[in-house]
């Protein structure tokens, strides 16, 4: 762009005279302090000279895009309603899909929808698995596209448990898998039984691991914390882990690392809403929750074996984990 170009020019030359003013006022030096007081004026003129142009030239490339006239105009965002809940994932196509887990006259499904304009119109839903009745009631947490394109669906099921006690109530965890190009799908298959928190990660290391983290609720109360080191502190209710699955899901390892910190108040939840991601240099990270200011983190080299949970100086744990899966490199 010429104006573009111009002021990078005018810029540049700016920044050349402030260098020959700064070169001028040391080479001179010397002479002036040996001139009266009114001759010294001179070298304070030079310098705000200097500055004005050394100011200018920072204004000039800081002002670079609008010198680039006018910018290609972007569609203003858009809301649009629709009549469900959808967890939504990129296809490799370019399409969103969205999945979500309605009830029917055979039951609930897990069926999709799909959108080729980001999401501002929907086709017809189209049914991909079945959810058993067996399992009680169902919902969909994260949907994982992996690198053949195929997708992992990460669900919990009440086992009919609904309307009993805390410490008696069940949110099962399922996982279904697609294949033949999500032609083809698996039954759910069971992956940890317990009362389990919300699942806002999963991911596909690039060995081909899936990794799903955590958070479950513990036998934990005051009047019995623990053993160890746990009898003397509180933990909160809850704790976290990683399951990970090396066969596409068909069967599910639990990582050994429990993940839990000192609670800061009797009742607070402990450790929970942990999410994954995977770095530039292929390492794990796992971000956790907590209610004592920080995020806390821990690191892995596979995904199966992770460090301790630490503290993080980056955010704050007031801020939902699953607002900083772009902060991944």
């Amino acid at each position: 762009n010429p104006d573009v170009t111009m002021g990078i020019r005018f810029g540049t030359l700016a920044a050349y005279l402030h260098l020959v003013i700064a070169s001028r006022i040391k080479d001179t030096g010397g002479l002036q302090r040996q001139h009266r007081k009114g001759a010294v004026l001179s070298t304070n003129q030079t310098t705000t000279i200097g500055v004005f142009f050394l100011a200018l030239t920072i204004i000039l490339l800081a002002d670079q895009p609008a010198l680039a006239g006018p910018k290609r105009s972007v569609a203003p965002p858009s809301l649009q309603k629709v009549a469900e809940s959808l967890v939504m994932a990129l296809l490799p196509d370019g399409r969103l899909i969205g999945v979500s887990a309605p009830g029917g006259p055979h039951g609930q499904e897990a069926v999709a929808k799909y959108s080729s304009d980001g999401g501002r119109s929907w086709e017809k839903a189209e049914t991909l698995v079945a959810l058993p009745k067996s399992a009680g009631v169902w919902g969909l947490h994260y949907v994982l596209v992996d690198h053949l394109g195929e997708l992992h669906l990460f669900l919990t099921a009440d086992a009919h448990t609904a309307g009993k006690g805390l410490y008696e109530t069940r949110f099962d965890i399922y996982h279904a898998g697609s294949s033949n190009g999500r032609k083809d799908w698996k039954a759910p298959v069971l992956v940890r039984r317990g009362y389990h928190g919300s699942m806002l990660s999963a991911i596909e290391l690039k060995s081909g691991r899936l990794i799903l983290p955590i958070c479950y609720l513990t036998s934990r109360v005051w009047n019995n914390r623990g053993q160890g080191f746990d009898t003397f502190t509180d933990m909160g209710r809850f704790s976290s882990g990683v399951v990970y699955s090396d066969n596409r899901g068909a069967s599910w390892r639990e990582s050994a690392r429990e993940f839990k910190v000192p609670a800061p108040y009797i009742g607070a939840d402990g450790i929970i809403e942990p999410i994954a991601l995977e770095r530039s240099n292929g390492r794990a990270w796992l971000l956790l929750r907590t209610q004592l200011g920080r995020l806390f983190e821990s690191f892995s080299q596979n995904g199966a074996e992770w460090t301790s949970p630490a503290p993080t100086a980056l955010f704050r744990s007031e801020e939902h984990t699953s607002e900083l899966q772009s902060h991944h490199d």
